[in-house]
């Protein structure tokens, strides 16, 4: 079984800190619902459309919503869903092989289904069958 802590963290030099990037899967891209900034708001997946909303970066360890004024850090919930919070919650790293993970956990889809549609939120699994693979596209 593959371990969410195996393989080498993206991006594994300076542009850590220093570029935005997208996560795309199956056509879609992670995505801040209805671009609402505060606590609690989940991630999902929607169509792409270059907002700030749909902007993520990666410094300290943890992961940052590009959203609004000020930047918006990406937790899980208690019940497993990836929304937004504050303050700091490092651990986030992005695989070589795609899996965006926080800890033993990995960003998957909370529908059973298991299939990617406009509006699926997502929660972070331990279990790898749950897990989704994502292209990473950097932002200039």
């Amino acid at each position: 079984m593959l371990k969410a802590t195996e393989g080498t963290a993206f991006p594994a030099d300076e542009s850590t800190t220093s570029s935005d990037f997208i996560l795309q899967y199956n056509g879609l891209v992670v995505d801040v619902k209805d671009a609402q900034e505060g606590r609690g708001v989940p991630l999902i997946l929607w169509p792409s459309h270059g907002g700030t909303n749909q902007r993520f970066r990666l410094a300290d360890g943890n992961l940052y919503s590009q959203l609004g004024s000020r930047r918006s850090t990406v937790i899980v919930s208690r019940s497993s869903c990836v929304v937004l919070g504050s303050g700091s919650h490092p651990g986030w790293a992005i695989t070589n092989n795609g899996y965006v993970c926080v800890g033993p956990r990995c960003l998957g889809l909370c529908d059973n289904s298991g299939k990617a549609r406009k509006g699926s939120a997502l929660c972070a699994f331990e279990h790898e069958n749950r897990w989704v693979k994502f292209q990473i596209v950097k932002l200039q």
